[in-house]
């Protein structure tokens, strides 16, 4: 899932890749404060990142003081709690975002702008019904505006509803065509299900209609990075230290590329410059885990993991959180935020089939069936889904039904790692050792991708 993305203004074979590097990772640990084991390859731009976290201070030159001040004195302006609002959302407080934006809202009812920024409120909060309850209202509204569909399309994103999500994106962009972030809103779900040359062309337009913003290249890299055509990675994320209006959500594309690489001191570097710009203490934890989990390194992943978790309940990072744990054979740890991550979004195809897994690997046979079931009524499904289904089966003795989906998985994806690992396993199981050795070989080349 794409983490937090900033509010929007109204192949047939493979390349030769380089040799597994993963042993230099434990540089990363600098960024949490462990100390730097060895040091591999000098970073080419070096600029010293500020401590902490950036919050900014105003909106349209005034503080949260300023803004509460001109309240007192108009407190039937809906501009001002709109304003207000604004602010706390651009500085990650989101509860109070949510306020300002339904006090605006209670003042003037049909405020589209407020109804637009409480539903992606909503949604980065996780209150997944809220948020698309406000954004069929913008549809009600105004059926005619690109707003509300590419609102409800970010929704849908957001609760891994891929097909739903895409078909409204598709509509924003026969409406107003030139407006980059549909593009970008619609690749976030291609990426996921593997459509890489339809992502290529999408985030293309991105950048051709928004002004070459960082967050369409750190997408368009990221997609680049995940197919391993790492000089064309490099030209879009290749962002300068001392441009401070690169995000640190951009930041962390770069730094799995650095990870796929081998320059793990760029990579550290990278991560520094993360947290030195993001909002949302969370959102930096989960990040820096999700780059650790990608390079191997559980138990540090695990670390950051559970520092997101604790500071917001958010489906992604409790899934992570799950997958770290199942590599480092934590099943029944895996299966309790497995759990929580489903809760918190019931609808995500890619979370049930990942319970599933767990759930059939403790012998709930029955609920991981259900689950499976549930989760492959989706229209699009993201192709890990089919990996945790051959894991399934395989365990279940069902070998020839596993190298179905293991074949599936990786027909989606020809750059997903694990398809490779468990096709590996199911064409040993199969007495295939020739064949299983490959996929084995090709698995070794490979990361994990980086989970959005």
């Amino acid at each position: 899932m794409q983490e937090n993305p900033p509010e929007p203004k109204t192949e047939t074979s493979k390349p030769p890749i380089a040799a597994l590097v993963a042993a230099g990772v434990v540089l990363l640990g600098v960024v949490c404060g462990w100390p730097i084991i060895s040091q591999m390859v000098a970073p080419s731009k070096v600029v010293e990142a500020p401590a902490g976290f950036h919050r900014p201070d105003k909106h349209l030159g005034k503080t949260l003081t300023q803004w509460s001040n001109e309240i007192e004195k108009n407190p039937e302006d809906p501009e001002l709690y709109f304003n207000r609002g604004t602010l706390h959302a651009l500085r990650d407080e989101r509860t109070n975002a949510i306020d300002d934006f339904t006090e605006a809202l209670k003042l003037k009812p049909d405020y589209l702008q407020a109804l637009g920024d409480r539903s992606f409120a909503y949604m980065i909060t996780a209150q997944y019904d809220k948020a698309l309850a406000d954004a069929n209202k913008m549809i009600a509204l105004a059926p005619r505006s690109a707003d509300g569909y590419a609102k409800r399309g970010m929704v849908y994103e957001a609760t891994e509803m891929f097909s739903e999500s895409v078909a409204d994106y598709e509509r924003a962009i026969s409406i107003e065509p030139e407006n980059a972030y549909y593009y970008y809103g619609a690749s976030l779900n291609l990426l996921r299900l593997g459509l890489y040359h339809q992502v290529e062309r999408q985030l293309k337009k991105a950048v051709k209609y928004g002004e070459d913003r960082s967050f369409y290249r750190a997408s368009l890299g990221l997609s680049y990075t995940f197919r391993q055509k790492y000089d064309r990675a490099i030209e879009f994320l290749n962002f300068d230290p001392a441009d401070r209006s690169v995000r640190g959500a951009e930041w962390a594309p770069l730094a799995y590329y650095y990870v796929c690489v081998g320059k793990m001191d760029d990579a550290t570097k990278a991560l520094v410059q993360l947290k030195s710009r993001e909002t949302f203490p969370a959102r930096a934890h989960r990040m820096a885990g999700e780059i650790l989990r990608c390079a191997g390194q559980y138990e540090k992943a695990m670390h950051e993991f559970s520092a997101s978790t604790s500071l917001e309940e958010y489906p992604p990072g409790y899934r992570q959180k799950a997958i770290t744990a199942l590599a480092m054979g934590q099943t029944r740890s895996a299966y309790i935020d497995l759990k929580k991550s489903l809760q918190l979004n019931p609808k995500s195809s890619t979370t049930l089939t990942w319970l599933a897994r767990v759930e059939n690997k403790l012998g709930m046979k029955k609920e991981a069936e259900q689950h499976f079931a549930e989760a492959f009524k989706a229209k699009m499904v993201a192709p890990i889904s089919f990996v945790n289904s051959a894991a399934a089966k395989l365990e279940n003795g069902d070998a020839l039904g596993a190298l179905a989906d293991a074949n599936a998985a990786v027909k989606r994806d020809l750059w997903l790692k694990e398809a490779y690992e468990i096709r590996a396993e199911i064409r040993k199981k199969l007495k295939d050792p020739v064949s299983a050795a490959k996929d084995t070989q090709e698995a070794s080349y490979m990361f994990s991708h980086f989970d959005i």
